[in-house]
């Protein structure tokens, strides 16, 4: 089929709108450009392809339009050339494309017709929210300028009104018509929503917060707002108040002393505690306690002076420096006995006439003597009892010595009565050397602790051990060795033949004397050394001196 040449020259048409999509304002306008349909492409090569030119024709990208025909006829090439290709890479339009149908394809006849490409602003609606950081998000915008329904404009193009109803969405480098697809983000702070707050420890609750945009949660922790409650008393030392978070009910104690404030101190007469002790109410400021506190007297007397009262008591009248109460306070009356003065009446009885030391009150009492007795010995068999009274009455007798408890000495008087005490040595020591020569301790006393003179009458003397006592006179260097023999000399006498010593010197002892007992003795020689034995005995009689 022969193709023709068909110039289709667009009149220049200017059509401002308004129109809303999705919440979005958005810019309608229209710009008449040339469609022509030829033979042949300025672009070397090219044959039947739809060019576009016009005021929008000079852009950066190229994109294919679908311009139907009426009746189903398209044409979808567009030359790639820079210039002349029909571009709709806008940040802020996507475009339509109409066209008008008045043509007869039938006899493939064409004939001219107006076309008109609006160019409206994206309608941008929200496709969702991504979170960017704790302070925000991204909102993500999606233009969906799909329903063309939202126009209502129409113009008479070729004779007939063409209701741009059938116009074909071009989308931002999309052929789509849901919508052009062109997307842009836009930073916004988060918009949150809070829960409940929660208890978190002791000083801080805690609560989620999540943005209702983009979903982003976090943990959010604050201080607790205690609001405080009323004091409640614990014990009589401390009070504790009950502090309620309001935001998140936590509760928490703070135990404290209690806060007293002091009544007047009082007092009353009634009972033993009350005469000692004065009161007062305390009661904490915060939380009501009341207890009762009590304390002594502080008192003050009014005279230091004291008043009789009885034969028993005086008195003077203190007051309580603190509550104001005012007492008498009774005691005893207080006698020196330094001060008593006694009268004999009789012999039996005295009086006894005292005053008090504080108040001067003068007692004066009957009573039985009362008798220090004292001893005095008269003599050896006798002494004198004398009993004596305070009051000067004395009765005075005579009375023989005792000794009940056998101590030599009268129990009343202490007169010394008779006793017979005598000690006398228990051993009398003798060393003899190698060469015979025999030595004697020179010590040995007799003590007389008797209350007389005493004398010893006798010593009687006893071998031990297979000695024999012979004579002190006895030459012993002409006896047999080791014969055992020993001659016995004390003070002056000697042992005899017989083995005995006759006394012949004075041997009497006077009271708390002594008599001294020097010693000696010859021994036969021996072969072998004698220590520690025992020689003879000697035992002493001794009696009362005449």
């Amino acid at each position: 089929m022969k193709r023709r040449s068909i110039l289709y020259r667009g009149l220049v048409t200017l059509i401002s709108a308004l129109m809303t999509v999705a919440g979005v304002h958005a810019d309608v306008f229209a710009a008449a450009v040339t469609v022509q349909m030829s033979d042949s492409c300025p672009k070397s090569g090219c044959s039947e392809h739809l060019h576009v030119s016009g005021p929008y024709a000079n852009l950066d990208d190229i994109v294919d339009p679908v311009i139907p025909y009426f009746g189903g006829k398209t044409y979808r090439e567009v030359c790639a050339d820079p210039g002349i290709g029909l571009v709709s890479n806008f940040e802020k339009y996507h475009m339509y494309i109409f066209y008008c149908p008045h043509f007869n394809y039938e006899d493939d006849t064409y004939t001219r017709h107006t076309m008109t490409v609006l160019f409206p602003q994206h309608g941008y609606s929200v496709a969702g929210y991504t979170p960017r950081d704790a302070a925000g998000h991204d909102i993500n915008y999606v233009c969906d300028h799909s329903n063309i329904d939202k126009f209502s404009f129409s113009q008479e193009l070729c004779g007939s009104y063409a209701l741009v109803k059938d116009a074909v969405w071009k989308g931002f480098l999309r052929n789509d018509t849901q919508g052009c697809g062109a997307t842009r983000d836009e930073y916004e702070t988060h918009r949150w929503t809070y829960g409940q707050w929660t208890e978190k420890d002791e000083t801080q609750h805690e609560r989620t917060k999540t943005c209702v945009r983009c979903g982003y949660t976090v943990m959010q922790t604050a201080a607790h707002k205690p609001t405080p409650n009323d004091y409640v008393s614990i014990d009589a030392a401390t009070h504790r108040r009950t502090d309620v978070c309001t935001d998140c009910g936590a509760f928490s104690y703070a135990t404290e002393a209690h806060t007293f404030v002091y009544g007047e101190w009082q007092f009353t007469t009634d009972g033993y505690n009350n005469a000692r002790q004065h009161f007062r109410t305390v009661t904490c400021s915060k939380c009501g306690y009341e207890t009762t506190q009590y304390a002594d007297h502080q008192f003050v007397y009014r005279s230091e002076a004291y008043a009789p009262y009885s034969e028993i008591h005086h008195y003077r009248v203190k007051d309580c420096t603190v509550c104001g109460m005012g007492i008498s306070e009774y005691t005893l009356h207080r006698y020196d006995p330094q001060n008593k003065v006694y009268t004999d009446l009789d012999d039996t009885q005295h009086s006894v006439r005292n005053n008090c030391t504080l108040c001067g009150w003068e007692d004066v009492q009957t009573e039985d003597h009362s008798y220090t007795p004292s001893f005095e010995s008269v003599s050896e068999t006798k002494h004198r009892h004398t009993l004596t009274c305070d009051c000067g009455h004395t009765v005075v007798t005579e009375e023989d010595h005792h000794d009940d408890d056998s101590d030599c000495y009268c129990d009343d008087c202490g007169y010394l009565m008779t006793r017979f005490s005598v000690t006398v040595p228990a051993t009398l020591s003798l060393v003899m050397d190698k060469d015979g020569n025999v030595y004697a301790a020179t010590n040995a006393n007799i003590y007389n602790n008797s209350t007389a003179a005493v004398k010893v009458n006798e010593i009687g003397l006893t071998a031990q051990n297979g000695w024999v006592i012979v004579p002190y006179a006895t030459n012993m260097a002409n006896e047999k060795v080791d014969s055992k023999q020993i001659g016995f000399k004390l003070r002056s006498d000697e042992s005899d033949a017989g083995g005995q010593m006759p006394l012949a010197g004075d041997w009497s002892i006077g009271r708390d004397e002594s008599l001294a007992l020097p010693y000696d003795a010859v021994v036969s020689a021996s072969t072998a050394p004698i220590e520690g034995e025992t020689v003879l005995q000697a035992m002493f009689v001794i009696d009362w001196r005449d």
